[in-house]
C-alpha cells in the first residue's frame, strides 16, 4: 500500500474516532456531578465515559497527525470534518435519534461530493 493511500486510511480512520469522541461526550452529558463522576446507574458507567473521552480524543489527534504527513493540512482537515459530520448524521438517523429526509441526505451528498472531490485534489 502507497503512503498516499495510507494517510488517505488514517484520515478516515480519525474521522471514525471523531465520531466516537463526539458520543463519549454525549455519554459523559449524563453524569451527575453531586456525585463525582458516578452515573445513577452504577458507579464505573461515568469513567466509561471518560475513558471512552480521552481514549477515542488521543486516538483521532494520533490518526489525524499520520494523515498530515501524506495529505496537505487544509485538504486533510476539510475531508476530516466532512466524514465526521457524514458518520455523525448517519449514526443518528440509524439510532434512531434524529430522521433522515430528502434536504438532508441531499446535503449530505453534496458534502460527500466535496469529500471526493478534496481527495482528487490532495
Amino acid at each position: 500500500m502507497t503512503e498516499t493511500k495510507r494517510a488517505w486510511l488514517y484520515l478516515v480512520a480519525a474521522a471514525g474516532m471523531e465520531t466516537c469522541w463526539f458520543y463519549s461526550i454525549l455519554w459523559m452529558q449524563k453524569l451527575t456531578w453531586d456525585n463525582g463522576l458516578n452515573l445513577p446507574q452504577g458507579p464505573l458507567e461515568g469513567w466509561i465515559g471518560l475513558a471512552g473521552y480521552a481514549g477515542f480524543g488521543i486516538a483521532n489527534a494520533v490518526l489525524f497527525l499520520k494523515a498530515a504527513k501524506g495529505i496537505r493540512v487544509t485538504i486533510a482537515f476539510s475531508v476530516w470534518t466532512g466524514i465526521a459530520l457524514l458518520l455523525l448524521v448517519l449514526v443518528d438517523h440509524f439510532a434512531g435519534l434524529q430522521p433522515l429526509n430528502a434536504l438532508k441526505s441531499l446535503c449530505l451528498f453534496l458534502i460527500l461530493m466535496g469529500v471526493w472531490g478534496l481527495k482528487k485534489e490532495g
